[in-house]
């Protein structure tokens, strides 16, 4: 019986805990205010670019596509209203064949 109360009591601990962890979880800060909280607006791409045409590893008969592209990602602050823009460069290879 008093294995049955320890795992009641376990388990009620543990669905409070899921409960309330997305409570504490938050999005980036804003560095600006240092109060709000970044939040996810937009995405821009620019077009592919091919920068090479490097032999198919699987068929060096062929010959690959590589291509690169920069993301402009724009966020945010919910409190001040402040943007960050944050680019990355995006590279694919597209196969011959």
């Amino acid at each position: 019986m008093r294995n049955k109360r320890i795992a009641v009591a376990l388990l009620v601990l543990l669905m409070i805990g899921a409960l309330a962890f997305p409570a504490f979880a938050r999005g980036p800060k804003c560095i600006y205010c240092k109060d709000g909280e970044l939040k996810f607006v937009d995405v821009t791409y620019t077009r592919w670019e091919t920068e090479g045409f490097p032999k198919c590893p699987i068929n060096p008969n062929y010959t690959d596509k590589e291509q690169t592209r920069w993301a402009h990602r724009t966020w945010r602050c919910n409190d001040c209203g402040a943007a960050e823009v944050i680019s990355s460069l995006e590279t694919r290879v597209l196969c011959g064949h």
